[in-house]
């Protein structure tokens, strides 16, 4: 699933209640949509705080669901039996007689009757929780998430799961019913909301368009201006560097020009340290010589401008190269003119959400 433009994502807390004067889920939605919203312009965070109402709380639930279509929903909720999050793996279509806030009961035991009577988070649980482990936090997974209002939240949102186009990602995380400020070496809560949204980012796989992302084309399209090279965001949100043979690469050579250097420059500077930045660079040549020719050649031109990169700070471990010979041609190839732009090198790079 990509993560394109004006993607929406749910967030959800609760209110107070009975024992809990001041719910902790109530920052951390604060936090999170605080950040994520920063960090990712082109997605809309919705944000609400669910009240501890058997009646009111699912239909939130629904009302939410249906007004945004989100491909991702994060609901959050206390619980006293955690010192650390704990991701719900499945929700239960039951009800104990447990009063709300209000003093209400659950009409029925079923939540939804005739309903399943169970239901699987749709996200990557094992893949969250060992996301918030790499983070420095204390995190599990659970298979009981009580038969309280957390419970009837997660199933309420799962019933919608299947049924979305896109198929919605939802899932719920327990955290401590205090979360007490950090002690010295352990994570800030500014780390933990991090963590918490590249956790639920990364559930859905794709790119994002980050707010670096977009400082990145910004600083790209002023090192290329005037040189014929172009620079753009793809559908998928990708940032491709389009650049022309008329600086890259003289005919049947894998050289890099001179003129070429100060744009390798830009590109690599700051993604030394950037472990969420992918890099891949594809080579192209014209319809002039064999196939046995100009794909070894535009795979070497690949491997030129990796190596450029890597010699400026850029992880090898980081860079796909792939050479597509004259195939892809995106000018006609029997004017000089044509097969110029035909012999050129596109470099891709992209975010995947941070797994810090």
């Amino acid at each position: 699933m990509k993560l394109t433009e004006r993607t929406t994502v749910v967030l959800t807390g609760f209110g107070s209640f009975p024992g809990i004067t001041r719910n902790a889920s109530i920052p951390v939605i604060e936090g999170l949509a605080s950040i994520a919203r920063d960090a990712y312009p082109t997605i809309d965070f919705v944000s609400d705080i669910l009240p501890v109402d058997w009646q009111e709380a699912p239909r939130r639930i629904d009302d939410l669901i249906s007004a945004h279509n989100p491909v991702l929903a994060l609901h959050f909720g206390v619980s006293n039996r955690t010192s650390g999050f704990v991701i719900e793996e499945v929700a239960y279509n039951e009800a104990h007689t447990h009063a709300d806030a209000r003093g209400s009961l659950h009409s029925t035991s079923p939540l939804v009757p005739g309903g399943r009577p169970s239901r699987k988070t749709t996200l990557p649980a094992r893949t969250i929780l060992q996301t918030l482990k790499r983070a420095g936090l204390p995190a599990a997974l659970s298979r009981d998430p009580g038969r309280y209002l957390c419970n009837a939240v997660m199933y309420k949102s799962l019933c919608h799961a299947r049924t979305r186009k896109p198929h919605l990602r939802s899932g719920f995380i327990h955290i401590p019913a205090t979360l007490d400020p950090a002690a010295e070496g352990e994570p800030t809560r500014l780390d933990r909301h991090h963590a918490i949204v590249g956790a639920g980012l990364g559930a859905l796989g794709g790119y994002v368009w980050s707010t670096q992302m977009q400082q990145k084309k910004a600083a790209m399209e002023q090192a290329t201006a005037g040189t014929g090279a172009t620079v753009t965001q793809t559908a998928d949100n990708q940032l491709k560097l389009n650049i022309p043979s008329d600086i890259s690469f003289d005919t049947n050579s894998a050289a890099i020009k001179p003129a070429l250097h100060p744009i390798l420059d830009q590109f690599a500077q700051g993604l030394g340290g950037q472990p969420s930045i992918e890099v891949r660079i594809v080579g192209y040549t014209d319809s002039t010589g064999t196939d046995a020719i100009n794909n070894p050649l535009s795979v070497n031109r690949a491997a030129s401008v990796r190596d450029y990169l890597v010699a400026r700070g850029v992880d090898s471990r980081r860079i796909a190269i792939d050479g597509r010979g004259s195939r892809d041609p995106v000018a006609d190839n029997s004017t000089e003119a044509g097969r110029a732009k035909n012999r050129r090198v596109e470099i891709f790079l992209a975010e995947r959400a941070p797994q810090r």
